[in-house]
């Protein structure tokens, strides 16, 4: 006898093929049910915007500051979105003069993907 409760609703049955029969179509229909449901989506800004609104103050302080330590990109940011910096972009157009106006003189060559990648980096 199969004995399974949760299978069988916690009636017995007579015989053990007629409790293999019903425990064989209960697991059928849990798997059709799991088959129909859709795979959860990646997070959005949505899912984000939830979480964050359980922050307190000091929670939101941590999360910026581990952000900021996390990357250089990240720092760059924070400090053009503040008005830290002086001239935030300083250092893309450096990156872009040096690819579209290469150095003759020094054997430079012009490529415009390094330049295209500044201004998106910016």
């Amino acid at each position: 006898m199969c004995g399974d409760s949760f299978c069988h609703g916690g009636v017995l049955a007579e015989t053990h093929y007629e409790l293999d029969s019903r425990c064989l179509a209960r697991m059928g229909r849990i798997v059709e049910r799991m088959a129909k449901r859709k795979p959860k989506s990646q997070p959005t800004w949505t899912d984000v915007k939830t979480k964050l609104v359980e922050f307190d103050r000091a929670a939101l302080l941590g999360l910026i500051q581990s952000l900021y330590a996390a990357h250089k990109e990240n720092q760059t940011f924070l400090h053009a979105r503040f008005g830290l910096a002086e001239d935030v972009l300083a250092p893309h157009k450096k990156t872009i003069d040096r690819w579209l106006w290469p150095d003759v003189l020094r054997r430079q060559d012009t490529s415009v993907s390094p330049a295209k990648r500044a201004i998106s980096d910016y």
